[in-house]
């Protein structure tokens, strides 16, 4: 099974497939591999597990746009099957963040700049509302544009990265309430760091934005570093 899904996704790479082409009919890939039908359908569900093909009824199957939901899902989950800490999870994020900053600051649009005055925007109407649902939403969509604004379709898969995080963090602060109240004292800070950020960026200041950037990630690992410790006296 792990050779016919290598076998098809070296097809699809040397035939220079992309988002949205039709692949050929089973019958065709069935006798291109020399493999039954069922035992094609069963490769293809592995493909389409991992969000690369997606099949549809009288209309064959065709390549997906890349999904950085399916893969923060896998992320996820991967993670909890084989143990990880929350603070680690905040220092690859540190890295990853700063590292696409001055890809950002030479590359966002107009249209990107928009977003993060509109997101920024969204915090500010959350926070006056004490909505942290709602701000919790905004500030991981901010975070995610970030990435998307690099323009850069490798960097954009660490976008998944993001969300993972975003989910960690948020499954933490619903188990507890101290928790919870630590994280919205410090998000009183990180309200304002995102507004800083967005302005060094704009005027190609990539060392302050990085700066700032990292004291906001830093705000996170003190608080998750404080919730583990909290767990593990409680054991």
């Amino acid at each position: 099974m792990a050779s016919l899904l290598c076998d098809i996704k070296e097809m699809i790479l040397e035939e220079q497939f992309s988002p949205g082409d039709r692949l050929p009919t089973e019958m065709e890939l069935a006798e291109r591999f020399g493999v039954s039908r069922h035992k094609l359908r069963e490769g293809l569900q592995g493909l389409t597990a991992l969000g690369i093909i997606e099949s549809s009824p009288r209309r064959g199957m065709k390549i997906c746009s890349y999904d950085a939901g399916i893969w923060a899902e896998n992320l996820a989950f991967h993670g909890r099957v084989t143990g990880y800490e929350l603070v680690e999870a905040y220092e690859a994020r540190v890295a990853m963040e700063l590292s696409v900053i001055p890809v950002v600051v030479h590359k966002a649009t107009d249209d990107d700049w928009m977003r993060f005055e509109r997101l920024l925007l969204e915090m500010d109407l959350a926070m006056a509302e004490q909505r942290m649902d709602l701000y919790v939403q905004a500030d991981q969509d901010f975070h995610e544009l970030l990435v998307e604004a690099t323009h850069n379709p490798l960097l954009q898969m660490l976008q998944p990265m993001v969300r993972w995080i975003f989910l960690e963090i948020q499954r933490t602060l619903d188990a507890t309430e101290e928790s919870k109240q630590g994280w919205l004292e410090s998000e009183e800070q990180g309200w304002k760091d995102h507004r800083e950020i967005v302005s060094a960026m704009r005027r190609g200041d990539v060392v302050g934005a990085q700066a700032v950037m990292k004291s906001h990630l830093e705000i996170g690992i003190r608080h998750a570093s404080s919730v583990v410790q909290a767990d593990d006296s409680s054991q």
